[in-house]
């Protein structure tokens, strides 16, 4: 036996291109055998989670194939399995009975911090709480690590709708909210910093993440996902408060890695390759923590360099894409119409009964409605209605501290609310005018849509090494 330190042989071990992650597992076990090194199962498992994909792919795609866990099959999926952690931060009795039906039960409720607890005292508290239980899952071999690969998944929702993602690491080199002109990932709407800390605290330290973040692609002349052949299934499960079901099928990497290289140099000439739907705020929480290993002199492989996230289609169609309206609370509706008029190319009275109908025939509009009467206002052609209109909404705010203003989901529901000020209801987004509109390098106003309805957000379910 002889002393050796775990320091020396990482570098080695992780970073050497010609070996495998069979070869590492080997090579721990054979210094465990003959040396006085000690290492955990977490140790053990995060090394050779984090040692995947070629080096030459590392250097140049941005999405990549990865190492991703799952939990161990005897755990029940449906207590596993519970939504994205930034829904129902107005329901707090949303969550109290996530915590009911997991109980004590093995779930990702105990890996994530639900941002309805983000302003508790015990805020600390709960964040060791969170680190502790991921290093408990590694070190039980409760969470086990797939092949490096991909996960296809299959959401089917309570609306009837499904669609399909899949599970890749994107590089964070790839991806700036700050500068999204620079590079080929960006998001759809503006970062708000402030947002950032509160999350870092809860990523920093973690030996492992959970994905909520949605990457939208418009591959319609370079399909992603759609030629994926599937290989065995991995799970199959429902997931619990009308969360509908999802599936999800492995593809080892000596598939998709191919098709990656073929398919990712397409979409990148297009200018983007993709831009963030859902989990923004994550994402740029995730860019914050590698940019932290940097400072510290992490090298260029380090497994933080990475995000997992799933990757959809914009074209989908089992992904709902919704205008988010707003509604301005004690504000007459001549206030505002005298505000927004110079702005249109045109605008007239319009009977509310023809608002849907208005809405659905004219892409670049927007109505103003206040329970009683509705007008319809024209707006200039080339950018979206919100892009028009939200800067102008803000300088109204400004000029009216006392004014507030909601984002509101669903016609229908803006519409009731309408009697109690002022509605801008907007039209539905094709599809395609939103990457139109990304291509300008130019993020959206915050709110600019949604991805369907809250039960149809991204279900915690995989996760992987970022230690």
């Amino acid at each position: 036996m002889f002393n050796i330190n775990l320091s020396d042989i990482l570098p080695i071990l992780l970073y050497h291109p010609g070996l495998s992650v069979k070869d590492i597992s080997l090579s721990i076990n054979f210094f465990v055998e003959h040396t006085h090194l000690a290492i955990s199962e977490r140790d053990h498992y995060c090394m050779c989670m984090n040692k995947s994909t070629s080096p030459d792919a590392l250097q140049t795609l941005p999405l990549l194939p990865t190492t991703i866990l799952l939990p161990d099959e005897g755990v029940d999926l449906h207590r596993w399995a519970v939504i994205a952690c930034d829904q129902f931060t107005s329901q707090p009795e949303y969550w109290r009975e996530v915590e009911r039906i997991v109980g004590e039960a093995p779930s990702t409720l105990h890996l994530v911090l639900p941002e309805v607890h983000l302003d508790e005292p015990d805020l600390e508290a709960r964040i060791a709480r969170i680190h502790h239980t991921m290093r408990t899952y590694l070190d039980s071999r409760l969470l086990r690590p797939l092949p490096p690969g991909a996960v296809l998944t299959r959401r089917t929702t309570r609306y009837g709708r499904t669609r399909t993602g899949l599970l890749l690491a994107v590089d964070l080199e790839a991806y700036s909210y700050q500068d999204p002109a620079s590079v080929s990932i960006i998001p759809t709407e503006a970062t708000v910093p402030e947002r950032i800390p509160p999350r870092l605290r809860i990523r920093r330290g973690a030996p492992l993440e959970l994905p909520h973040t949605l990457l939208l692609v418009d591959d319609r002349h370079a399909p992603l996902i759609a030629p994926l052949a599937p290989h065995h299934t991995l799970y199959h499960t429902p997931l619990m408060l009308g969360g509908g079901t999802v599936a999800g099928v492995f593809i080892p990497e000596e598939d998709i890695l191919p098709h990656l290289e073929r398919t990712l140099p397409l979409l990148a000439a297009q200018g983007i390759i993709a831009a963030v739907g859902d989990g923004n705020h994550s994402l740029a929480t995730a860019k914050a923590l590698w940019e932290e290993h940097l400072r510290a002199g992490a090298p260029p492989t380090h497994p933080a360099r990475y995000s997992l996230v799933e990757v959809v289609s914009i074209h989908d169609p089992g992904l709902a894409i919704e205008p988010i309206h707003r509604i301005l609370f004690d504000t007459p509706l001549s206030a505002l119409l005298d505000h927004l008029t110079p702005h249109a190319t045109s605008h007239r009275p319009a009977p509310p009964d023809d608002i849907p109908t208005l809405l659905a025939t004219h892409p670049s509009s927007a109505i103003l409605y206040d329970g009683t009467s509705a007008h319809h206002l024209l707006l200039p052609p080339g950018t979206l209605p919100v892009e028009t209109l939200q800067p102008l909404l803000d300088t109204f705010l400004s000029q009216h501290p006392g004014t507030r203003i909601d984002y509101t989901h669903g016609l229908a529901h803006t519409m009731d609310l309408a009697p109690r000020g002022t509605a801008i209801l907007l039209p539905p987004i094709p599809r395609e005018a939103i990457f139109e509109a990304l291509s300008r390098r130019t993020v959206l106003p915050r709110k600019s849509f949604s991805l369907g309805e809250p039960e149809e957000k991204r279900y915690y379910l995989e996760a992987r090494c970022i230690l």
